[in-house]
């Protein structure tokens, strides 16, 4: 069985190497000598169909949308937990941002000022430091030992409450969660319903939020997700199911367990 599959496997690889055999000569006909690439070496692979499809992914939705609302406004105290290293650096462009890191990330070209913490300590800034805070997909992991951190069910709430010690009155609180009915995925992540969100985030004032139908599970995460690449062989324009990507719908009720969408939350502190 296994031989048979390799030499099917070998059949293809042939056929795509053809392929791109017979392309080229196209391709190099269409050239004359006095092209600069001519007398290039030529180095002919099989046949790759890659989708001219770009996913734009959480994390990036995410950033825009917290750029946006900060377009207009220069050298804030920001803090940062999690996500994309990029986001905080193009962040540090017109702010101070400081980003809580359980290791180096080796930036050595950004104004990001790291912090090597494990969030379920006190953190190391003095009362009222910050004016804005953002996290991206994080806060639903802390505590679970995932990437090195303490295993603690009380990590969460003790950073909470220590954000709230840290952060201006009036700051601005940028988060993204999975939405779904309440359930942890040990070890994996913990996955939230509205209510429940807003319970978490008392003394902060919501002030807008936005439900990404596309991210999550059932869903194209990022593009590295195994089931977006999946999706992406399979049929060239792939979408979710749900035409408007981008909602205001909180209910979970159809969702089975473990499904969730992705939130993009903005909250503001009025006190701790």
């Amino acid at each position: 069985m296994i031989k048979l599959s390799s030499f099917i496997s070998k059949i293809f690889i042939i056929r795509d190497y053809l392929k791109s055999k017979k392309m080229f000569c196209h391709y190099k006909a269409t050239m004359d000598s006095s092209h600069f690439f001519f007398n290039f070496p030529v180095k002919i692979v099989p046949f790759q169909q890659i989708s001219s499809f770009e996913f734009f992914d959480y994390y990036s939705v995410f950033y825009y949308w917290v750029s946006d609302f900060l377009k207009d406004k220069d050298s804030l105290n920001i803090l940062t937990l999690g996500g994309v290293k990029m986001g905080d650096a193009i962040l540090s462009l017109k702010h101070n941002v400081t980003s809580i890191v359980l290791d180096d990330p080796l930036d050595r070209i950004s104004k990001v000022r790291y912090i090597k913490h494990d969030v379920f300590y006190p953190l190391p800034f003095k009362d009222r430091t910050f004016d804005v805070f953002i996290s991206p997909a994080t806060l639903h992991l802390v505590g679970l030992g995932r990437y090195g951190d303490k295993l603690s069910p009380h990590t969460l709430f003790n950073f909470l409450n220590e954000l709230r010690r840290v952060l201006r009155i009036g700051a601005e609180v940028f988060i993204c969660i999975p939405l779904g009915k309440n359930v942890l995925i040990f070890n994996h992540h913990y996955i939230f319903e509205f209510d429940t969100i807003l319970k978490i985030f008392k003394g902060f004032e919501l002030v807008d939020y936005l439900v990404d139908e596309w991210a999550g599970v059932p869903g194209y995460a990022s593009p590295t997700d195994l089931k977006a690449l999946g999706m992406s062989i399979s049929n060239k324009n792939y979408r979710h199911i749900n035409k408007s990507r981008f909602t205001k719908n909180v209910d979970v009720s159809f969702l089975k367990p473990k499904e969730y969408k992705i939130i993009y939350l903005h909250f503001r502190f009025k006190s701790d």
